[in-house]
C-alpha cells in the first residue's frame, strides 16, 4: 500500500508539472499570435530608397560613378564632353543613373531632370519641360570641315550639275564618326556608290545615313541600338569618293532632305499633354537636388544621403 501511494503521488505531480508547462507555452503561442497581429508590418521597399545625393567637384562624382561620364554627353549633349573635372555638380542617382543633376561650369548653370513616357521613352529635360541637349548634333565629325553642301552642284566625279542630297565633311582617313543622335543600326554594309555605309533610324520617319566609310566601330550590327555621340564608324574613301570624306546624309519619309531643316524641326520639348505628368514626378527629384528631401546631412565634398521622396521612375 505504501509504495502504491508513492507511485500515486509521483505521477500525480509529473502530470501537474506537465499541465503548467503546457499551459506557459500555450499561453505564450497566443501572445506572440496576438502580437504579430497588432504590430506594424515593415515598410515595403520603394523604388526611391535606391537613390543617393552627391554634391561636390563633379571628378570625385566620377570616380564613385564610373558610368557618370557616359551618362554626362547623354544628358548635356556635346557641351558635356566639355566638362572639367573641378566643376561643381550636385546630383541625385539610382543605382549608378542620374536621376536629376545640376551642373555649374564656364557654361553657366544647367539643370536636367531625367523622365520616362508613358510609352517608355526616356530623356532628360530642363525645368521647363525642354530637353537638356540638342534632338541631333551640329556634326558627326568632331571638328567638320564642309567640303560639299546640300543642294545643286558640279558632280565632281561625273562633272555634271546634279542634286547633291548630302553634307560632305572633308577628314583623314580613320577619322571617327559619331551618331548624330539617339537610333537604331538599320542597315550596315556596302551600297553602290555610297561604299560601306551605314544607316540609322531616328523614330519611325527620320533616318540618317553615313557614306564612304573605312570601317564599322567594333562590334555594331543591324538592330543594335546607340546614342547620339557614339562613334558608329571611320572615315574612308570607299565607293565612289574622289578623296577621304563623309558623305552625310537626312532622309525624312525616305526623302533626301537639307540636314539643318532637320535639325530645326526637331521637336525639343515634351508634349503639351504629357506637361502636367513630367511635372508631377519630376518635383522628387527637384526636392532631392535642392536638399528639400529628406537626407541624412550635406557637405561641400561628394557625401550621399539615402533619398526618402516618391520615386521619379520605377527602376
Amino acid at each position: 500500500m505504501c509504495l502504491r501511494g508513492k507511485w500515486v503521488y509521483i505521477t500525480a505531480a509529473l502530470t501537474g508539472y506537465c499541465g503548467l508547462f503546457g499551459a506557459l507555452w500555450v499561453n505564450a503561442r497566443l501572445s506572440g499570435d496576438a502580437v504579430s497581429a497588432v504590430s506594424t508590418p515593415s515598410p515595403e521597399r520603394r523604388p526611391s530608397d535606391g537613390w543617393f545625393f552627391r554634391h561636390g567637384r563633379l571628378d570625385a562624382v566620377q570616380r564613385e560613378f564610373p558610368n557618370v561620364p557616359a551618362q554626362w554627353a547623354m544628358i548635356f549633349g556635346s557641351t558635356g564632353s566639355a566638362a572639367q573635372p573641378s566643376d561643381d555638380v550636385r546630383v541625385v542617382l539610382s543605382a549608378g543613373t542620374v536621376v536629376a543633376v545640376e551642373w555649374r561650369s564656364r557654361f553657366g548653370i544647367r539643370r536636367a531632370v531625367r523622365y520616362v513616357t508613358p510609352d517608355g521613352r526616356k530623356g532628360y529635360y530642363t525645368p521647363d519641360g525642354r530637353l537638356s541637349r540638342d534632338v541631333f548634333l551640329d556634326s558627326p565629325i568632331a571638328t567638320p570641315t564642309i567640303s560639299s553642301r546640300f543642294g545643286q552642284r558640279l558632280d565632281p566625279w561625273w562633272h555634271r550639275l546634279s542634286t547633291h542630297g548630302g553634307v560632305d565633311y572633308a577628314a583623314a582617313v580613320g577619322t571617327p564618326v559619331r551618331a548624330i543622335g539617339d537610333g537604331l543600326v538599320v542597315t550596315q554594309g556596302t551600297q553602290g556608290s555610297y561604299g560601306n555605309t551605314l544607316v540609322l533610324a531616328h523614330g519611325d520617319r527620320v533616318e540618317s545615313l553615313y557614306g564612304h566609310l573605312a570601317a564599322y566601330a567594333n562590334g555594331l550590327r543591324v538592330g543594335q541600338s546607340v546614342h547620339q555621340g557614339d562613334v558608329i564608324g571611320y572615315v574612308g574613301q570607299t565607293g565612289l569618293a574622289t578623296g577621304p570624306h563623309l558623305h552625310f546624309e537626312f532622309r525624312v519619309d525616305r526623302r533626301r532632305v537639307d540636314p539643318s531643316s532637320v535639325r530645326a524641326a526637331a521637336p525639343s520639348a515634351i508634349a503639351v499633354a504629357l506637361q502636367p505628368d513630367f511635372h508631377h514626378q519630376a518635383a522628387a527629384a527637384w526636392a532631392a537636388l535642392d536638399g528639400r528631401a529628406n537626407l541624412e546631412g550635406s557637405r561641400e565634398s561628394a557625401v550621399h544621403a539615402r533619398v526618402t521622396q516618391p520615386s521619379l521612375d520605377p527602376w
